[in-house]
């Protein structure tokens, strides 16, 4: 499993739009900005569609989410803050060398 560490994403309302707006084929698309745990150290955007977000402490800023990687179609899982924009997402992928995004 490899850790993406959010340091700059969505707004709440695009969030909420991507979750809500479509079918699944022409769902909107939000960039979360970051970085892996393991690889390169410099930030990269990854392009996701959000599938699920349940509340986390009932603050409204706070979720566990569930996206799926554009490029890849690859489901990924975590935590976000609409607050602070930051965050993870769990892939269960092993970037190697290189990474596919």
């Amino acid at each position: 499993m490899e850790r993406f560490t959010i340091t700059n994403g969505p707004s709440s309302l695009e969030l909420s739009t991507s979750l809500f707006y479509g079918d699944w084929k022409n769902r909107i698309a939000i960039s979360f900005r970051g970085r892996f745990s393991t690889g390169p150290k410099e930030e990269i955007e990854l392009l996701a569609k959000v599938s699920g977000a349940t509340r986390e402490d009932g603050s409204g800023q706070s979720w566990n989410i569930i996206v799926f990687l554009v490029k890849t179609d690859q489901l990924a899982t975590g935590h976000y803050s609409t607050k602070s924009r930051r965050g993870f997402l769990d892939l269960k992928i092993d970037i190697g060398s290189h990474i596919p995004f």
